[in-house]
């Protein structure tokens, strides 16, 4: 496979473009990017120098290749917090090499740039989140699906289905609607794909059912516990409606622009599906984030709204796989959706500098004072420290050396039940507020931490 650039038309030339603008996002944040379970991957992945999955979701070892390639390479810490800030971005960069220019899937730029865009501000700043892979695999899997040769779907896609569905529950309704939308185009004709593909989701349902982690089982729970005690009534109802409006424009402008595309085309089925989709997951989504509070965590969990509507969109781009290319109108809206989502992802960017400047502030403070452990009081902190202050600091710290290294806790977290008993060990620092561990345990190439006692910042107290 070879691409010969002069031959490309404007608007892939576009992708690439924009796929460009990403990647320097992504290296000219890559501290922000940092925050909660970013970091925490990628800790485990450099401090134990291999692979680290949890609660069955395979498909964590995809956000994992980057940073265990700079670790196996022995870049220093600073090339590999980089490199795993610029993975995320190579991962869907990858899978529109292979999508547009190996399976001839036409659809894959616009879907895939909308994936990492569409309903994401604060959420570019914690990349690491098992949906958008399960997104970007659901985007090859369609690629595969589509392409002429059958041999292909039997070999590849139960396997990419199985890593899709292990990311999380609302990875059912991406693939279940991948599957409707291709049953309403095809009929009966891919009988034995639909089979497959639902064999693999019983599969892993009973899979899951038999090995749910304590962490998926308290979501469970709570699900639940919100379903049977939250209240919804028209005043909830308004609410979730200006709060889509204003911080969902694009999206429910793309959702409208696909519902118009499909409904003058005359295709009445695709429709239905993706309105009933969107709503039926919009009720989910409410039950599991009760409120309207904006957050990463959020918009993770309205992640597969963008979906539904990026999937119709990007496909009436193309009416099928013959089409030379998508009418420029098309692409123009593209074009202001991608960029209105940038300019948010600017404006958002403040927050998580600044959290950043005001950690690595704490870290100089640290290093005036003896020790490499410390507390802080949250009352100091302008920004959120979120569960993972400790093992960012240490990262943060650490990008000049492992002789640098010091790491820095909340109050909140050093009293957290028997942290101060199992702390006053000065062989012992606290990873984050449910797991205390050995300094044995860290990766000396990398991280080093002394063996003594949690001091508190004096400046920051004063």
């Amino acid at each position: 496979m070879q691409l010969a650039w002069r031959n490309l038309n404007k608007p892939e030339v576009l992708v690439h473009l924009i796929f460009a603008v990403l990647l320097v996002l992504a290296g000219l944040f890559y501290e922000e990017r940092l925050v909660a379970d970013s970091g925490y991957y990628v800790f485990r992945v450099i401090n134990n120098q291999s692979f680290w999955v949890e609660h069955d979701r395979y498909i964590l070892a995809l956000s994992q290749i980057a940073p265990w390639v700079g670790v196996h390479l022995g870049l220093s810490l600073k090339a590999i917090l980089v490199l795993h800030s610029l993975g995320h971005v190579l991962f869907f960069y990858s899978v529109y090499w292979i999508a547009r220019y190996l399976l001839k899937f036409k659809p894959a730029g616009p879907l895939l740039l909308l994936l990492q865009l569409l309903g994401i501000q604060e959420g570019f700043f914690v990349p690491m989140f098992e949906l958008y892979y399960a997104a970007g695999l659901c985007v090859l899997l369609l690629a595969i699906w589509r392409h002429p040769q059958k041999r292909l779907h039997y070999w590849a896609l139960p396997p990419i289905a199985f890593f899709i569905l292990t990311s999380h529950f609302y990875a059912y309704i991406m693939l279940g609607l991948l599957i409707a939308l291709q049953f309403a185009e095809n009929g009966w004709s891919q009988r034995k794909q639909y089979l497959l593909l639902l064999t693999v989701m019983a599969g892993v349902s009973v899979l899951k059912k038999f090995n749910v982690s304590p962490y998926e089982e308290g979501k469970i729970n709570a699900f639940i516990s919100t379903l049977k005690h939250a209240q919804y009534g028209w005043s909830y109802l308004k609410n979730l409606a200006a709060f889509l409006s204003q911080h969902y424009l694009a999206l429910l402008l793309v959702l409208f622009a696909s519902l118009g595309m499909l409904l003058k085309a005359k295709k009445w089925q695709q429709p239905i599906l993706i309105l009933g989709s969107f709503l039926a997951t919009l009720v989910l989504v409410n039950i599991s984030h009760y409120g309207f509070e904006t957050s990463r965590y959020q918009e993770q969990v309205y992640f597969t709204l963008s979906f539904i509507v990026a999937l119709p969109f990007a496909l009436s781009f193309f009416k099928g796989q013959k089409a030379s290319k998508a009418p420029f109108g098309l692409w123009l809206l593209l074009l202001l959706v991608i960029s209105y989502q940038i300019s948010g992802i600017l404006k958002t960017s403040g927050k998580f500098t600044g959290r950043m400047q005001e950690m690595q502030s704490l870290i100089s403070q640290a290093r005036l004072q003896t020790g490499t452990k410390f507390s802080v009081a949250e009352d100091y902190l302008q920004y959120d420290p979120n569960w993972s202050y400790p093992l960012e600091t240490l990262l943060f710290s650490s990008q000049n050396g492992p002789e640098h290294s010091l790491t820095i806790c909340t109050q909140t977290d050093y009293t957290f039940g028997e942290n101060p008993k199992r702390l006053t060990d000065p062989n012992t620092y606290l990873f984050r507020r449910w797991e205390v561990y050995p300094l044995q345990r860290l990766n000396p190439t990398y991280f080093r931490l002394k063996a003594d006692i949690y001091n508190g910042l004096r400046q920051a107290q004063q």
